[in-house]
C-alpha cells in the first residue's frame, strides 16, 4: 500500500488514509488505481561477485605382493576436500525499507503535530528518506538509494571424505584362454556434506531479488566392485584379438532415514578383425542415488519472464482447448514475471539405467593418403528410469497446455489464483520423471592430410552427434505419456537433431593455426507467445486487438498435431579462428583467437526466456570475441 500522506505520491491528499493502489474495495475505502511497476534504473546494474576457496588433501599407498605364486598389486588411499563459496550480489533493495520509505510519513521522518510539536520518527527509521517512484528516470535521488539499497551475501560449504582400496592381478589360464585373466576387486566409501546459508533478507523474503531458504544435509555411500578382462582369441584369421570384459558393482546409499542399494553389471566385447578394423560393443547397467544438491538444495524463488499460454492462445490450437477446459482461456496475466520455486526434494528416488552401444574403429592404412586416418562410429541407446531433473517453466507449459488434450502432464505444477485465474506461482523442484530414453550415433574423425607434409602438419578433426530419439515419459491423470523432444526448442533449451564440430589445423615448428566450425541443425519452436488478443469488440480482454505471431508473419509453420503452429529455427554455422606460437626456451605460449568470427546472430525465438534467442544452445547476439591468451610454464 502506498500511503497518500507521503508527499512523494501524486495522489497526496493531506489527512486521508492509506490506499492499496492495486485493489479496489469500496467497503474498505480503497480505490483501485491499477498496478505500479518501476525499474530502479538509478541503482545501476546488479553486480555479482563470487569467491571460492578450495582445500584438497590426498594421500595413498601402493605396493605388490605374492598371491599363490602370482604377482599382485594393491593400492589404498583417501582424500578430503572442502570448498567455501561466498556470493556477493550488489544493487539489491531492502523491501522493508522500501515499504517504510513509501508508507506514512510519520514512519519515515520526524513530523509536526497540529499543535506545532515535533513527533520523532520511530527508532527503526534512522536514515529514512521518503521515496519517489512516480517520476521518470533520474527522479530517485542518491539519498533515497542509500537508504533502500544493500548488498546481499550468500555462503555455501561442501565437504567430501573419500576412502578406497583395491587389488589386481593376472591369473594364468594354462592355454584355456588366449592369455592371462586380468582381475581387479576393491571398495570405496564416500561421505558428502553440503550447507547453504542465503542472505538473511532472502530468507525472510524482504529482498528485491529471489527468496531462498537455508539448506543442510549429508549422505554416505559404500561400494564394492569387481572387474575381469578375458582374452578369448589371439592371432587368428579375421580375429587378431577378441577380448571380453565383465564388471560388477554393488552400491549402498544412506540418505536420512532411507537406504538405497542395488547391484549393477557391465559386459563388453572388443573384436579386432584386422589391424585396420576393430568392432566393439557394451551393455551396462547403472544406479545413481540423488546428489546432495538434488536432495538438500534450499528452496529458491526465481522470477522468470514468462507468458501465460492461456492469456491469448491461437484459435483452434491445443492451448485454446486446454485452457478452455481449465476455465482460464483469455485470462489477463498482469505480471509477466511469475514466482517459480526451485529446490531440492528429500523424497527423490534413485535413478536406474541400462545402456547399449556398438561401434567400430577404422584406420585404413592400406589406402594411399589415409595412412594417418582414424574414424570411430558408435551407436548408443540409453534407457533411464526415475531420472532426476528440473522440468523448466517452458516445458511445464508445453506439456500442460500445448500438448494434445488427451495427453496432458504436469498441470499440477501451475498454481493459479482461484479468484481471477492468474498464475500465482510455478513449482519446479527436483523431481523423478518416469523415464528418459535417448539414442543416436556419434562419429569422430581424426585425419592428418597427405598434403603440405614437407612444410608441416595439416590435420582435420570432426566430432558429430546425430540424435535419433530423445523421449521423456511423464505421469498424467490417464497414465504415463511419452513426449519426443528431438528438434524442439522450448525457449530454455532443446535437443538439435545434429551437431557437428570440425577443426582444420596447420602446425609448423612453433606456429599453429586452426579454423573451427560449429554446426547446429535446424529446430522448431511452438509459435505462440500468448500475447495475441482479438480486442474487446470481439470478446478479447484487451481494449484494442493485439496481433499474434502468426498474424505478424513470424510463424513459418506447419500446424502440427502435438504442438500446434510451429516456427522453424534455421540451422546455424559458427566460425572460430585460433593462432598460436610457442617459445620453448621461455616456457611460453601465446594464443590469439576469434570466437564467432563472422558475428553470426542466433535465430530469433519468440518463446525464449527474457530474450529473443536461446543462449543455452546458441552464441550470444553480437558475440564475436577476440582474445589473447598467455601461458607461462615454470
Amino acid at each position: 500500500p502506498f500511503n497518500p500522506t507521503n508527499p512523494q505520491s501524486p495522489y497526496y491528499i493531506p489527512g486521508t488514509t492509506a490506499q492499496d493502489i492495486g485493489r479496489a474495495d469500496a467497503a474498505a475505502g480503497l480505490v483501485g488505481l491499477g498496478a505500479v511497476l518501476r525499474r530502479m534504473t538509478e541503482l545501476g546494474p546488479r553486480l555479482f561477485t563470487q569467491a571460492v576457496d578450495t582445500l584438497n588433501i590426498t594421500g595413498g599407498f601402493d605396493g605388490n605382493y605374492d598371491l599363490l605364486g602370482t604377482f599382485a598389486g594393491w593400492d589404498a588411499g583417501f582424500s578430503f576436500g572442502e570448498s567455501r563459496q561466498v556470493d556477493e550480489n550488489a544493487g539489491l533493495l531492502d523491501m522493508t525499507r522500501v515499504s517504510r520509505a513509501l508508507g506514512p510519513l510519520s514512519n519515515c521522518v520526524d513530523t509536526v503535530a497540529p499543535d506545532g510539536t515535533t513527533i520523532p520518527a520511530p527508532p527503526g527509521a534512522n536514515g529514512c528518506v521518503p521515496l519517489d517512484i512516480f517520476g521518470g528516470p533520474g527522479t530517485i535521488t542518491p539519498e533515497m538509494l542509500d537508504y533502500i539499497s544493500y548488498t546481499a551475501l550468500d555462503r555455501a560449504r561442501a565437504r567430501q571424505w573419500y576412502f578406497y582400496a583395491s587389488t589386481n592381478t593376472s591369473i594364468p589360464t594354462s592355454g584355456v584362454l588366449a592369455g592371462d585373466l586380468g582381475v581387479a576387486v576393491g571398495g570405496e566409501f564416500r561421505r558428502n556434506f553440503y550447507e547453504g546459508q542465503p542472505d538473511p533478507l532472502k530468507i525472510n523474503g524482504t529482498s528485491s531479488t529471489n527468496s531462498a531458504t537455508a539448506s543442510r544435509g549429508a549422505y554416505s555411500v559404500t561400494e564394492f566392485f569387481a572387474e575381469v578382462s578375458a582374452p578369448l582369441v589371439r592371432d587368428l584369421p579375421y580375429a587378431q584379438s577378441v577380448n571380453l570384459s565383465l564388471a560388477g558393482r554393488y552400491s549402498e546409499y544412506d540418505i536420512l532415514d532411507r537406504t538405497f542399494d542395488k547391484p549393477v553389471g557391465k559386459i563388453g566385447l572388443e573384436w579386432r578383425v584386422v589391424d585396420d578394423l576393430m568392432l566393439r560393443s557394451t551393455y551396462s547397467q547403472a544406479f545413481r542415488a540423488p546428489s546432495i544438491t538434488d536432495l538438500f538444495l534450499g528452496a529458491a524463488t526465481s522470477f522468470p519472464e514468462v507468458t501465460d499460454p492461456c492469456s491469448a492462445p491461437e484459435p483452434g490450437s491445443n492451448a485454446e482447448t486446454n485452457c478452455t477446459a481449465d476455465g482460464v482461456n483469455g485470462v489477463d496475466q498482469t505480471n509477466s514475471q511469475i514466482p517459480t520455486i526451485f529446490g531440492g526434494n528429500t523424497e527423490l528416488d534413485p535413478e536406474t539405467a541400462t545402456s547399449f552401444s556398438a561401434g567400430l574403429v577404422f584406420s585404413p592404412t592400406f589406402i594411399p593418403g589415409l595412412d594417418r586416418f582414424n574414424m570411430t562410429v558408435d551407436y548408443f541407446d540409453i534407457d533411464l528410469e526415475d531420472f532426476i531433473s528440473f522440468v523448466g517453466t517452458g516445458q511445464i507449459f508445453a506439456l500442460c497446455y500445448d500438448a494434445d488434450p488427451n495427453n496432458r502432464a504436469l498441470c499440477e505444477n501451475v498454481n493459479r489464483n482461484p479468484g481471477n485465474g492468474q498464475i500465482s506461482s510455478i513449482d519446479n523442484t527436483a523431481t523423478n520423471f518416469l523415464g528418459l530414453r535417448t539414442s543416436g550415433i556419434d562419429t569422430n574423425i581424426d585425419w592428418v592430410l597427405p598434403v603440405l607434409r614437407d612444410y608441416g602438419s595439416l590435420k582435420f578433426q570432426l566430432d558429430s552427434s546425430y540424435v535419433l530419439t530423445y523421449e521423456q515419459t511423464t505421469p498424467t491423470t490417464t497414465g504415463p505419456v511419452t513426449f519426443g523432444f528431438v528438434g524442439v526448442n522450448t525457449g530454455t533449451g532443446g535437443i538439435p537433431r545434429v551437431k557437428i564440430n570440425t577443426t582444420l589445423e596447420f602446425a609448423t615448428g612453433p606456429f599453429t593455426a586452426s579454423w573451427n566450425t560449429r554446426y547446429i541443425h535446424s529446430m522448431f519452436e511452438i509459435c505462440d507467445d500468448g500475447f495475441g488478443d482479438p480486442g474487446a469488440a470481439e470478446g478479447g480482454g484487451n481494449p484494442t486487438p493485439i496481433l499474434t505471431l502468426d498474424q505478424y508473419g513470424l510463424c513459418s509453420g506447419p500446424d502440427t498435431e502435438n504442438f500446434g503452429l510451429i516456427n522453424k529455427l534455421e540451422a546455424v554455422l559458427y566460425h572460430d579462428f585460433v593462432f598460436g606460437y610457442d617459445l620453448p626456451a621461455l616456457g611460453t605460449n601465446l594464443t590469439l583467437g576469434v570466437i564467432n568470427a563472422l558475428d553470426k546472430d542466433p535465430p530469433r525465438i519468440g518463446t525464449a526466456f527474457a530474450s529473443s534467442y536461446d543462449p543455452t544452445i546458441y552464441d550470444y547476439k553480437g558475440s564475436r570475441t577476440v582474445y589473447l591468451k598467455f601461458i607461462k610454464s615454470f
